[in-house]
């Protein structure tokens, strides 16, 4: 993601393709961030988004043709076909996955709502929220 980010160059954009692609090996849920980016890409500069799909697409054919190939099919039938016959089970999610990702992410939710209130991270560094008093450093007053 930094590379799309911060990255100005096809060459950033073509890294970030052969990261997404190596990243789909580790977690195949990965292409969904994948997809999320070069759409999004797409978007703020079409020519880095077709660069980064094509950087991505190519690693994602060659990997896969290899290994498919290298391993007489079972590598498509291990990660497609038996990874898509299981269940899906809504309750499950509803029940378990919900309120205990909730319990480890309220952290996260609650900083993100006391941010604003943070002077640096408020846009401009030198401004401070009227809310929030002014500290005292060596015989100054911070702004």
């Amino acid at each position: 993601m930094w590379l799309v980010l911060r990255g100005d160059t096809w060459k950033s954009a073509a890294a970030a393709g052969l990261v997404i692609a190596a990243a789909f090996f580790s977690k195949q849920t990965a292409s969904i961030i994948g997809v999320g980016l070069g759409v999004v890409l797409l978007i703020v500069n079409w020519r880095r988004g077709l660069v980064y799909g094509a950087a991505a697409a190519a690693a994602l054919a060659a990997a896969v043709g290899l290994l498919v190939k290298s391993s007489d099919g079972w590598f498509w039938t291990y990660i497609f076909k038996l990874h898509q016959s299981h269940g899906y089970r809504l309750g499950v999610i509803r029940a378990v996955v919900v309120p205990d990702t909730l319990k480890h992410l309220w952290p996260v939710l609650a900083g993100r709502n006391l941010r604003p209130l943070h002077p640096v991270t408020c846009g401009t560094p030198a401004r401070r929220p009227a809310s929030l008093p002014r500290r005292r450093t060596g015989g100054t007053i911070d702004p």
